[in-house]
């Protein structure tokens, strides 16, 4: 499989799933949960939106290495990307990325306590999507 043909098949599987697991470093050690993505594949970025006083804000302004692991049972894929993430408080972002399902949550993109969270610079994706040992995005 060429690269490009990779690395497309990697944005298919990140659009087609849209859940995946996000996990941050605490105190602790490592924390999963899970997260509706919101990939711009131009852009290379994957968005989501969080709350202000959520511990995955803290816990990605302490250390911006963070996992996602994407899994599309259907077609026996799997992801598992390595990027660097950053929370910004900015409500426009937020309502690019709006869902009607975030209203479950806050009262709108502008709500005081929503952020919007971006994972970038992709380091490493493996998964069955790729050929053996994964390729970079």
């Amino acid at each position: 499989m060429a690269d490009q043909d990779r690395h497309d098949r990697v944005w298919d599987i990140v659009e087609t799933v849209g859940v995946c697991m996000l996990t941050t470093r605490f105190a602790g050690g490592l924390r999963a949960r899970p997260l509706e993505a919101r990939p711009d594949r131009n852009a290379g970025v994957i968005w989501f939106v969080t709350d202000v006083r959520s511990g995955k804000e803290h816990e990605i302004e302490a250390e911006q290495d963070v996992g996602l692991v994407f899994i599309d049972h259907k077609e026996k894929a799997y992801l598992s990307i390595t990027a660097r993430a950053e929370v910004r408080h900015d409500h426009a972002r937020a309502g690019k990325i709006w869902k009607s399902t975030d209203s479950a949550w806050w009262k709108g993109p502008d709500d005081p306590n929503v952020c919007a969270g971006r994972a970038a610079r992709h380091r490493r994706v493996v998964g069955r999507s790729c050929e053996q040992g994964g390729c970079d995005l």
